[in-house]
């Protein structure tokens, strides 16, 4: 029969909570390999919770080669406002001129500091990279006296 609720009233389909793990303890062996599994479980989740890594995301800032003593300032990149996979953003030169190339970083893209700088030698390509601390960075190539005929900026966040 059907109670008010829609349940069977008859308690031979109930389970039998009382006697439910009533039945041997466990060996060693179960023990250890219950122990095992749970701990796998437990660090399982942990490494699948830690945020994945983003590798490398490049601009091409310039190609364009740079008359003598000229500046090309490259495109503001945005960090975004939280946390991110970013961990370093960087900036690789090469050019066939000396000259200088740096980093730029700002809070608001308004008012940017200076955070890294390295001398550009003639046709040697240069990484300059600086750890993610604010939202907001470019790169900044000063050429020499000489006008380029090879130029080429590349910027990047990485997380490595």
């Amino acid at each position: 029969m059907y109670g008010l609720f829609g349940r069977r009233e008859d308690r031979d389909y109930d389970y039998d909570w009382d006697h439910a793990f009533d039945s041997e303890p466990l060996s060693w062996p179960q023990r250890l390999g219950l122990v095992l599994f749970l701990l796998f479980v437990a660090f399982a989740f942990v490494w699948s919770s830690e945020p994945a890594k983003a590798g490398v995301l490049w601009f091409t800032d310039t190609a364009t080669p740079l008359t003598g003593a000229a500046t090309f300032t490259g495109a503001t990149r945005d960090l975004g406002p939280g946390a991110t996979n970013w961990t370093f953003f960087g900036c690789q030169f090469n050019a066939d001129q000396s000259g200088t190339g740096s980093i730029e970083n700002s809070t608001d893209a308004v008012t940017w500091l200076g955070a890294a700088t390295v001398a550009i030698v003639a046709n040697v390509g240069v990484d300059l990279n600086v750890r993610a601390r604010t939202r907001y960075y470019r790169c900044k190539e000063v050429n020499g006296a000489t006008p380029q005929t090879v130029n080429r900026l590349v910027s990047s966040w990485n997380d490595y």
